[in-house]
């Protein structure tokens, strides 16, 4: 159990929430989106997920950069940095699942 403790921890250090590990994934598998996409895509209003993505690109996880022209869109997409710390909440997420199956083995026993 020692290890699930760890996990735990670790997983606070790793800086990312649920929403903000969507984005990471979202952009992690379609490069890139316009803003008002990605909050369509993940259910979220424009503003919550602007919210996130301000946050995460001044932590370098993601670029952002602006078309040109009358009605000028956000791209936003992940930056290898970015890809690095889902890979990490990701891998984290795995061992939680293990923690979570010995735990119930256990209470089956």
């Amino acid at each position: 159990m020692r290890e699930c403790d760890e996990i735990a921890k670790k997983l606070k250090e790793v800086e990312i929430n649920p929403t903000r590990a969507s984005i990471l994934t979202y952009l992690s598998i379609v490069g890139e989106a316009k803003l008002k996409d990605l909050s369509s895509a993940l259910g979220l209003s424009k503003s919550v997920t602007w919210k996130h993505v301000k946050e995460m690109k001044s932590k370098g996880l993601l670029a952002v950069r602006y078309t040109l022209g009358s009605h000028p869109e956000m791209i936003v997409s992940i930056t290898p940095e970015g890809l690095k710390k889902l890979m990490e909440y990701l891998q984290l997420h795995e061992k939680v699942k293990e923690c979570v199956q010995r735990k119930t083995f256990e209470k089956d026993s």
